[in-house]
């Protein structure tokens, strides 16, 4: 029994110094003494004035009195809001506080195990610790930040690629837009998707793809196995991709011909739909069109006949069973 105290004793006493290491660590990435100064604080000072917006000005209303119908009215107006001394000292350090800004995107060892743990702990000693949350918070304004001062060096780049493998949902608005605004090549974007797409996480896929659009026939036809998947959720969102694609949805063609026969009539009526953006025009698709005129969805019908009057030089008649459709040289 005595050893077995002894045993528990010593667990908890390594976990303590484990988490206290961990905390001293996130105390440390929080820092204010790195990087270049302003007026005498350190970009740290700035960024985390800036993130937490403790020297941001109020918004103070205008007041003024005016005379309506021989009665004076009280006019309140509110007054924009005076410009934040720490937003104006990051913009005015510039790339000079993009390394700074960028090291608050990354994560510390244990980070996981040392927010459940934080979560546990009695409240006497979270007053005590870092709260995790910071943290994310910090990230999510570091994100902001970068995409209003830009990075024309790509110091954020390598950084920004790993947040979007990882997927954290705190940070998604933030990673999209900061990945907009400074103009992240998409091509590197794409093999990201790519990267998911062979771990089978196609909703991510979607994700990145709905909001940064992609480059290259590999994600395209990604896209294509995905209108193959047994969510019939994830196989709208693709379709409607590549429906809006045009042209640069021609190498899932075949994907989305297979679709013209699934079991829901959006993903039908966003496949002919496809077929018509990408001005496809072929014997197999005008097979499938065929079939499609006996479609029981009448969207599904019209849009059929439309793409099949395109491509075709015989008249669509306007009802029952059509003829044998030859192609336009």
């Amino acid at each position: 029994m005595q050893v077995r105290r002894l045993r528990l004793l010593i667990c908890g006493l390594i976990g303590l110094c484990i988490l206290a290491g961990i905390a001293l660590l996130v105390t440390v990435l929080n820092g204010t003494t790195e990087g270049p100064v302003y007026h005498g604080k350190h970009v740290g000072v700035w960024f985390r004035e800036y993130a937490f917006s403790s020297n941001a000005p109020p918004v103070l209303p205008a007041r003024f009195a005016i005379t309506r119908d021989g009665r004076t009215v009280q006019m309140v107006v509110p007054r924009a809001p005076a410009t934040d001394p720490a937003w104006d000292a990051l913009q005015a350090m510039g790339s000079n506080a993009v390394p700074y800004l960028v090291s608050q995107l990354g994560g510390i060892p244990f980070e996981p195990t040392y927010t459940r743990a934080f979560t546990n702990l009695p409240a006497v000693m979270q007053r005590k610790l870092p709260h995790p949350g910071e943290r994310y918070y910090l990230r999510f304004r570091a994100l902001e930040a970068l995409g209003k001062i830009g990075d024309s060096d790509g110091l954020a780049t390598p950084v920004l690629l790993d947040l979007l493998r990882k997927r954290d949902r705190s940070l998604q608005s933030a990673l999209f837009g900061a990945v907009r605004a400074l103009g992240v090549d998409r091509r590197l974007t794409s093999q990201v998707v790519l990267e998911l797409g062979a771990k089978g996480r196609h909703a991510d896929v979607l994700e990145i793809t709905e909001n940064l659009g992609w480059k290259g026939d590999d994600v395209t036809r990604l896209l294509g196995t995905i209108l193959k998947s047994p969510d019939v959720a994830l196989r709208r969102r693709a379709i409607a991709l590549l429906e809006r694609a045009g042209t640069v949805a021609a190498p899932a063609q075949e994907d989305i011909l297979l679709s013209l026969r699934d079991s829901d009539a959006e993903v039908r009526y966003l496949s002919v739909r496809a077929l018509e953006t990408m001005g496809a025009s072929s014997p197999g698709v005008a097979d499938a069109l065929k079939v499609a005129l006996n479609d029981s969805n009448v969207m599904v019908q019209t849009v059929a006949r439309r793409v099949l009057w395109r491509i075709a030089t015989e008249p669509i008649p306007a009802g029952g069973r059509e003829p044998a459709t030859t192609l336009a040289p």
